[in-house]
């Protein structure tokens, strides 16, 4: 996905997911938008950095994560895994026949891995 029709300056290697998971518990762009009770569904788009050992998240979504997973455990103070589902697209599905690619990381995995606002 192409993030500079929305501001960005540069062109990132940036996709939409189709769910994310923090810790096992799997948000969506659906589940974020009936759990704020928005009338919006706005995407959920990862953008991947060659340097990073971890995931950056926007204020307004790690503060919105917060809140969802308050409701569904018990801390919310870290993130200790993180894991992405992303479709691909029709085009690639004919090309590969892969459907779907799942992409995660821990710190179990790796000691320098963290997810930060």
């Amino acid at each position: 996905v192409d993030l500079r029709s929305v501001g960005d300056f540069v062109d990132h290697y940036a996709v939409v997911v189709d769910s994310i998971s923090f810790d096992g518990i799997s948000v969506s762009s659906r589940s974020l938008k009936d759990f704020s009770g928005s009338s919006i569904e706005r995407p959920i788009v990862a953008v991947f950095d060659t340097g990073l050992t971890g995931c950056l998240l926007i204020r307004p979504f790690w503060d919105v994560l917060q809140k969802y997973r308050g409701v569904k455990s018990h801390s919310v103070d870290e993130f200790r895994s993180v894991s992405l589902s992303l479709r691909a697209s029709e085009k690639q599905k004919r090309n590969s026949g892969i459907a779907t690619c799942n992409i995660s990381s821990s710190l179990e995995e790796d000691q320098r891995f963290y997810v930060q606002p």
